[in-house]
């Protein structure tokens, strides 16, 4: 199974830490004097360290000085309480202290070792009260907050380089003010920051509860009320800029980190029978106003104890104390709810938002994909013994308690993932997670979920992807998924799990948008198709069938049909057939309604009648003469002998010549009149009009001008055969009334030749045999798996080495000229 494997590194020299020598998947920090000589493997696993570039022992030299620095990390920790903290940079972390002291941590990211450690004490005595509640960075401002109704804003005049991200604030020219901010005056509450990514506004927040009582006053404004402030950073003053007052308690108010004026909410409601409610929201700020946009409603079933949104904003995940995951999803409006091992209380995201790592306040940490499925963790040693849940607290001596969750920010190509993990008095650690090339991306984890038999987690994982923002990574995974399962034999659950894969774009939750249907529909089309052959070839004809309606493919139609006729399942044969000729009059009269539309300026009078040579006949269609005059080609003993078609009058000549429309180059323009059809055999065919003469060319006497071929099945077995020639400028664009009439008088009384293999160089009577072989392989309707499907090769062969054919020419508006031909076996 999928397991995500690593080692953990204690950024610590303390002693209640324990590390076993033998352990090759933990490391912690050693001092070379208090190394004791009782440990036997000690040696063995500080050359196995050094030889990969892990740091054993941190050295003091100067300017570094990196013992005794961490010395004094592991003192701050253990004594001051941290009020912010996070990522800067790749390899850069910042912890903020109560007393004002700012730690900056340097990392290797490709061992996972501490570097450096600059400790900056600008803030220290400068802070108004010792209640600091919270601290924000922006690339000129630094803002403080405390409990009281005031803010602290230091404005950097120049900005910190990003290639020296450890310098200090005393480098940067900075200056402090003290800003005063609405609230309720007399109240201590603690405000919490949040600011925009360009850094020219901030919004101060705090939370409220429902029953809350306010003194009556007679100056009191509704900004006293609001609990939530939007102000403008100009300089190093804050001007108000909106403000509002929340529904329920809110229990995080932050900038989104996509859009700079948009604000997002998370507020937590209770109900009168005990349900929980929860409120996501969004906030726009506009023209000095705050507009709520959008609200969505989370019900629950426990209070939460930890939230976070992903790095794309468009899903949130929520956990509950009874161990209960959430995850919302705003594309889909949909919640998907999993039971994890454990009672999570800190939730971090990484930025691809591919993987989510949660845990408790005991150190235990459990990761999932995007669907909920949990993904296995394990440190190296040296039997794979993948666990559900990472327990990293049996390293201490104490019990700890967990504090802080966060990976790292993106990261170059080939270095492994770190995340870090911080307890409440320490110490800090970091997990370090090597997964190879692909990383941890969509297709990486399919391709791993495949490659172990995960389907049902692969297929989750493409289900949950949304195709609007993250297209090519559902396809790639769909493709992965599909293609594996029709490599194995077909089984009703392989059935079943390659519907679910296709449904997630066939039959989405939010309707796809054109864009993306034009842009992946063909290729999950292709998919569907080799889906439809795979079960047609297992004999299950009414799944077949269905899937075929989902097409609307022709040719699936009558594969249907033959293969359901050829099995004696005649309700099934039937209805395939039905379904082809809807299919066949649909088109046939969007044809007409797009052959009228365009030639109603030069011939306003015209209108498509029953034999229109552009498309498929209504009435000859539903008549007892359908079926007759045509030898069908389904396979052997298959043909029947053809009745006389009297009555039915031959298509006008002048129609012959006029424009086909692109989507009707590949129909078959067929002739009824068969007036003296009857012959010896029992066999008819119906030939088509005498061709004009053919023009003279350029050239030899054997050349014969180059033309485009592609060979096609019509519904009840016949093949026309569409061959389109360059242009003609000898050749009449239309023929007169009275050629037309002598050449359909002539066609009537002309009959097939006798049972003789053509070759192609006779004339115009060639083997249909060449003109199929030579035919365009691209063409939509020409499908070899389709052709093997319901016709046997060596019957296809023997009856295309019978079959003769003769042409019927017609000139379209370019100049081209496209030849459309019948062919029966003899």
């Amino acid at each position: 199974m999928v397991t995500l494997l690593g080692d953990v590194h204690f950024w610590t020299l303390r002693d209640d830490v324990i590390v076993k020598d033998a352990d090759v998947g933990a490391f912690r920090y050693q001092d070379k004097n208090t190394v004791s000589r009782e440990r036997v493997y000690y040696e063995d696993k500080r050359r196995y360290l050094e030889a990969r570039g892990v740091m054993v022992a941190p050295k003091n030299t100067r300017p570094v000085k990196l013992r005794d620095s961490l010395k004094e990390l592991e003192e701050l920790l253990g004594r001051e309480r941290v009020v912010s903290e996070g990522w800067r940079c790749g390899g850069v972390y910042q912890l903020v202290f109560a007393t004002g002291v700012l730690a900056l941590l340097t990392i290797n990211t490709a061992t996972g070792d501490i570097v450096r450690v600059v400790f900056d004490r600008f803030l220290v005595g400068k802070l108004l009260s010792e209640h600091l509640a919270d601290v924000v960075m922006t690339r000129q401002h630094l803002l403080l907050s405390y409990n009281e109704c005031r803010v602290s804003v230091v404005h950097l005049g120049r900005m910190a380089s990003e290639a020296a991200p450890l310098e200090r604030l005393s480098a940067l020219d900075p200056k402090m003010h003290t800003c005063e901010v609405a609230g309720p005056a007399g109240r201590r509450f603690e405000r919490k920051l949040s600011a925009n990514l360009p850094g020219d506004m901030v919004v101060v927040w705090w939370g409220r509860s429902e029953d809350e009582v306010y003194p009556w006053s007679p100056l009191a404004r509704d900004r006293d009320r609001a609990n939530v402030l939007v102000y403008c950073l100009r300089g190093s003053s804050l001007h108000l800029a909106c403000y509002c007052r929340t529904e329920m308690a809110p229990l995080s108010v932050s900038f989104s980190n996509v859009h700079p004026n948009v604000l997002l909410t998370i507020e937590q409601g209770f109900g009168k029978k005990g349900g929980v409610t929860v409120l996501s929201c969004v906030y726009e700020v506009e023209r000095g106003a705050l507009h709520r946009v959008t609200v969505t409603t989370i019900p629950l079933e426990a209070p939460l104890m930890a939230h976070a949104h992903n790095p794309s904003e468009d899903r949130l995940l929520l956990a509950c104390n009874n161990g209960v995951l959430a995850l919302h999803c705003d594309a889909r409006g949909m919640t998907h709810v999993t039971k994890a091992g454990l009672i999570p209380s800190k939730i971090a995201w990484l930025d691809s938002g591919n993987i989510v790592a949660v845990g408790n306040e005991r150190g235990q940490v459990q990761c999932f994909d995007l669907a909920l499925s949990l993904v296995r963790t394990q440190l190296v040693m040296e039997d794979p013994n993948p666990q559900r849940i990472l327990d990293l607290s049996e390293h201490f001596c104490h019990q700890q308690s967990l504090a802080k969750l966060a990976w790292a920010p993106s990261r170059e190509a080939g270095t492994p993932y770190l995340l870090l993990v911080r307890y409440t008095r320490g110490p800090l650690a970091c997990l370090r997670m090597d997964v190879g090339r692909g990383g941890l991306s969509v297709g990486a984890l399919v391709s791993q979920y495949v490659k172990h038999r995960q389907l049902d987690e692969a297929i989750n994982l493409l289900v949950s992807l949304n195709w609007e923002q993250e297209g090519p990574a559902a396809m790639t995974s769909l493709t992965t998924v599909v293609n594996h399962l029709l490599r194995l034999p077909l089984t009703p659950a392989r059935e079943t799990q390659i519907e679910a894969a296709l449904a997630s774009f066939h039959v989405p939750v939010q309707p796809l948008s054109h864009s993306v249907e034009e842009e992946f529909g063909p290729a999950v089309r292709a998919l569907t198709r080799r889906f439809f052959f795979r079960v047609l070839r297992s004999g299950r004809l009414e799944k077949a069938l269905r899937i075929a309606v989902d097409l609307k493919d022709y040719d699936c139609f009558l594969a249907v049909q033959y293969v359901a006729k050829r099995r004696g399942d005649t309700q099934v044969a039937a209805s395939a057939l039905q379904s082809a000729r809807d299919l066949e009059s649909c088109a046939s009269s969007d044809s007409c309604n797009s052959v009228l539309c365009g030639e109603s300026d030069a011939t306003s009078g015209e209108s498509c009648t029953e034999s229109c040579s552009t498309c498929f006949s209504d009435s000859a269609s539903a008549s007892d003469s359908d079926d007759q005059g045509r030898v069908t080609v389904e396979g052997e003993g298959e043909g029947e002998s053809a009745k006389d078609t009297t009555g039915v009058s031959s298509p006008p000549p002048d129609l012959l010549s006029t424009h086909l429309a692109p989507e009707l180059q590949h129909l078959s323009v067929s002739s009824s009149s068969n007036n003296n059809s009857n012959n010896s055999g029992g066999v008819s065919t119906v030939p088509p009009p005498v061709p004009p003469p053919p023009p003279s060319f350029t050239g030899g006497p054997n050349q014969r001008p180059q033309t485009h071929t592609a060979a096609i099945t019509s519904q009840d077995g016949t093949v026309t055969i569409n061959i389109r020639q360059p242009h003609r400028p000898n050749h009449s664009s239309s023929p007169g009334p009275k050629s037309g009439s002598s050449s359909a008088k002539s066609s009537s009384h002309q009959r097939a030749p006798e049972h003789s293999p053509r070759t192609a160089g006779r004339g115009t009577q060639r083997t249909v045999r060449d003109v199929f072989y030579s035919s365009d392989p691209n063409e939509e309707f020409v499908d070899s798996e389709t052709m093997s499907v319901f016709v046997d090769r060596p019957e296809l062969r023997r009856q295309y080495d019978q079959a003769v054919y003769q042409e019927v020419s017609t000139e379209e508006e370019d100049g081209g000229t496209v030849k459309v031909v019948h062919f029966g076996v003899v």
